[in-house]
C-alpha cells in the first residue's frame, strides 16, 4: 500500500518472484540468494553515458546535482574542470571511489569526506561550481613585491601544529572490508618526529577508499604536503587579480627568508568589484611542495584478524516417531528449540542410514516437522538452526 510520499530514500530493495513447479509440490524452504551490490549509475561527462562508475570526479559531480545531494542545476557545473579531474583520477586513483553516502549525515559532511579521500575541493567561481585538486602543477607566473599593494601577512598553516603522525582508518576491500588502521610515517627515526621530540597524532577516517595502495598514496601526499608549510595573505594588482583558486604561482618576497622563488597554491581569492578596488584582489596562498607527489610511505599492514565466528546454538533432543506404515512411512520429527536471538528457521536433512550424501527435507520455524512418503528403510536425520544472517549451528543428529 505505497503512496506518492513513500520515496524509499536511503533504502535499497530487491523483489524476486519465484514460480512453483506444480509437479514438485510446495516450496519447502526459502531459497538462498546472494546479491552483489555495485552502486548508483552515474553520468560520465566524457562520453555522456550513464553507467556504474567509480571515478571519484564523476561521483562527486553526481552528488552535487542529485536530489539527495546539493541539487545544483547541471548548467551551473563546470564540466571541463570535472572532466580534467576525472582523467587525473583514472591515472592516480585506479581503485576509484568505494563507499556509500550516509543519509544520517548532512550533505556537506558527506561531500567533505569525499573531498578528503581524494584531495580535492568543490569551489564556487562566479556563478559556476568547479573543482580543484591536489596534483603536480607548474607555476603559471611569478609574483614579486611589484605586484603586491598591501602588507603581507604570513602564518604557519594550522596543519603543521596539529600533527606529525598520521593515522588513517579505512575498510580494506582485500580483507572482506574489515576495518584497518595505517600509520604514517612508518619509521620511528623520522626527522620530524625527532625534531618535535614527541608524537602528535592526527586521526583520519577514509570513508570512500578501500584500497591500501590508494590510502598509502593519499596519506603520503597529505603527510608530506602539510609539513612545515606557510600561508601568506595580501592584496595584489592585475597579475594577482587574474589568479584562480587552485593555481600555482611562484612568490618572491623578503618575508620568505630566501632570494629564490617559493611555490604557493591559491587557496582563496576575493576580487575587487567597486571602482575603488577594480583590478585588485585579496588572496590567500598556501605553500606548495611539488616533491610531495614523489614521496610514498608504505605503511605496514596490521595483522589480519578476521571477525570471530559466532557460535549459533543448535537444537537438542531430536527424536522421530512413526505414525503410519504402509507403502511408505509417515512420522513426526521433533526437537527441543534452540535459544537464538536472530533466529530464522530450522533446516532438516535426511539420508538412508550409512549413506554418504544428505538430502534436504525442507525448513520450518516450528520445533517439529511431519514427514510423509518416506520409502521403507532405516534413516539418519539431522537438524540445524539457521539465523537471518544465513549462519548455521552444528547439527543435532539421530540415527
Amino acid at each position: 500500500n505505497y503512496n506518492a510520499n513513500m520515496m524509499g530514500y536511503g533504502m535499497a530493495a530487491l523483489a524476486i518472484c519465484i514460480a512453483r513447479d506444480p509437479e514438485n509440490g510446495e516450496i519447502q524452504s526459502e531459497p538462498e540468494i546472494d546479491v552483489e551490490v555495485e552502486g548508483r549509475y552515474v553520468l560520465d561527462k566524457r562520453n555522456n553515458q550513464r553507467m556504474y562508475n567509480t571515478n571519484p570526479a564523476m561521483c562527486i559531480r553526481d552528488y552535487l546535482i542529485s536530489d539527495f545531494g546539493f541539487q545544483i542545476p547541471e548548467h551551473k557545473i563546470d564540466d571541463n574542470a570535472f572532466i580534467q579531474f576525472a582523467n587525473f583520477c583514472d591515472r592516480t586513483y585506479p581503485a576509484g571511489m568505494n563507499g556509500f553516502v550516509d543519509t544520517s549525515k548532512t550533505s556537506k559532511a558527506n561531500l567533505e569526506s569525499m573531498q578528503a579521500d581524494f584531495q580535492c575541493s568543490v569551489v564556487r567561481v562566479g556563478d559556476m561550481w568547479s573543482i580543484v585538486y591536489n596534483a603536480p602543477s607548474a607555476a603559471i607566473c611569478t609574483i614579486t613585491e611589484d605586484d603586491i599593494i598591501s602588507a603581507v601577512v604570513m602564518d604557519a598553516a594550522p596543519t603543521e601544529a596539529e600533527f606529525n603522525e598520521l593515522e588513517v582508518e579505512y575498510k580494506d576491500a582485500s580483507k572482506n572490508y574489515q576495518k584497518d588502521i595505517l600509520r604514517y610515517p612508518n619509521v620511528s627515526r623520522d626527522e620530524i618526529l625527532q625534531r618535535y621530540g614527541k608524537v602528535i597524532n592526527k586521526k583520519v577516517q577514509a570513508d570512500f577508499t578501500t584500497s591500501k595502495a590508494q590510502v598509502d598514496k593519499i596519506a603520503s601526499t597529505m603527510f608530506s604536503m602539510t609539513r612545515g608549510i606557510r600561508i601568506i595573505r595580501f592584496t595584489g594588482s592585475a597579475k594577482v587579480y587574474a589568479l584562480n583558486i587552485g593555481d600555482v604561482v611562484n612568490v618572491k618576497h623578503p618575508l620568505l627568508g630566501t632570494t629564490d622563488a617559493v611555490p604557493f597554491r591559491v587557496n582563496s581569492t576575493n576580487r575587487g568589484l567597486t571602482d575603488q578596488y577594480m583590478g585588485t584582489a585579496e588572496v590567500e596562498l598556501m605553500e606548495y611542495k611539488p616533491n610531495s607527489f614523489d614521496t610514498v610511505f608504505i605503511s605496514k599492514e596490521a595483522e589480519y584478524k578476521p571477525d570471530p565466528i559466532r557460535k549459533v546454538n543448535a537444537p537438542s533432543n531430536l527424536h522421530f516417531s512413526i505414525s503410519d506404515v504402509g507403502y511408505t512411512l509417515q512420522g513426526l520429527l521433533e526437537w527441543m528449540p534452540a535459544v537464538c536471538g536472530d533466529f530464522r528457521d530450522y533446516v532438516v536433512q535426511r539420508r538412508f542410514h550409512g549413506a554418504q550424501e544428505w538430502e534436504p527435507n525442507g525448513s520450518t520455524k516450528s520445533p517439529y516437522m511431519y514427514l510423509n512418503g518416506l520409502p521403507h528403510g532405516n534413516y539418519d536425520f539431522r537438524v540445524f538452526t539457521r539465523t537471518k544472517y544465513n549462519e548455521y549451528s552444528e547439527p543435532c543428529t539421530i540415527s
